[in-house]
């Protein structure tokens, strides 16, 4: 059984960053490396800036809870990273 990943792109209503992802997804699949990985990520990453989006950026993470359950959360965000304060609200 496979690890179970949940992405949040930012900004999601960005038509030609999304088809970017998906397409950047796709390759990864076809590559076998998987988002959840460091590697995968990374390489994500990398297609996304090559492609026009300089800022890019894709990180995973999971709490003990959704390691058990073999869940990952990811982040890809156009922008870069968000700011994130204690709590997990975002700053302002």
């Amino acid at each position: 059984m496979g690890v179970h990943v949940k992405v949040k792109l930012v900004p999601w209503d960005d038509p030609p960053f999304a088809a970017a992802f998906q397409a950047a997804a796709a390759r990864l699949e076809e590559q076998g490396l998987r988002l959840d990985t460091a590697s995968g990520a990374l390489a994500l990453q990398r297609e996304l800036r090559a492609n026009g989006f300089s800022n890019a950026t894709c990180y995973c993470e999971r709490t003990v809870d959704e390691a058990l359950a073999d869940q990952t959360r990811c982040v890809v965000s156009r922008d870069g990273p968000s700011p994130i304060i204690l709590g997990g609200a975002t700053a302002s």
